[in-house]
């Protein structure tokens, strides 16, 4: 993915999603899928172009079917507000400097927050859920070895 320009990414993942959504509909098997964009403002810059219709559609009646979406991007400020509005959970962990996030950042969710998510701790972030924002800690994922005796 990484050597294709952004607009072949783009749309090799708009037909990858495609793919993924009609399988798991047609499917008798209905666990639940995640799908995650990293780098999502490459995906999620214009949710209602050709180039996103398939994240659009799974971001927004996804749920519906069993598939979720988790979107990353180091910058808020160019991604869709769609995106923003269709997500029911959102972590944000500290916010870089850049201008135009953090006035975004503050449209969303006011100053006094802006100035709390520019100075979080690593492993901290500000949650946001059901129209409430907290504090949390995320815990430090490690890999646990199994030693196995002969």
């Amino acid at each position: 993915m990484s050597l294709l320009k952004p607009s072949k990414q783009r749309k090799f993942v708009n037909e990858s999603l495609e793919f993924i959504w009609l399988a798991h509909v047609n499917s008798s098997n209905k666990n639940w899928q995640i799908i995650v964009l990293e780098e999502a403002e490459l995906y999620c810059r214009n949710l209602r172009g050709q180039l996103a219709e398939n994240i659009y559609r799974i971001t927004c009646v996804g749920a519906n079917q069993g598939i979720r979406v988790i979107a990353i991007t180091p910058c808020m400020s160019i991604i869709d507000p769609l995106i923003i509005r269709l997500c029911g959970q959102r972590y944000h962990f500290r916010l870089a400097v850049e201008e135009n996030s953090l006035r975004k950042f503050r449209r969303y969710y006011g100053i006094d927050n802006a100035r709390v998510v520019q100075h979080l701790d690593v492993g901290f972030c500000l949650y946001y859920l059901n129209g409430k924002l907290r504090i949390v800690n995320v815990p430090l994922w490690e890999k646990r070895l199994v030693m196995l005796a002969k």
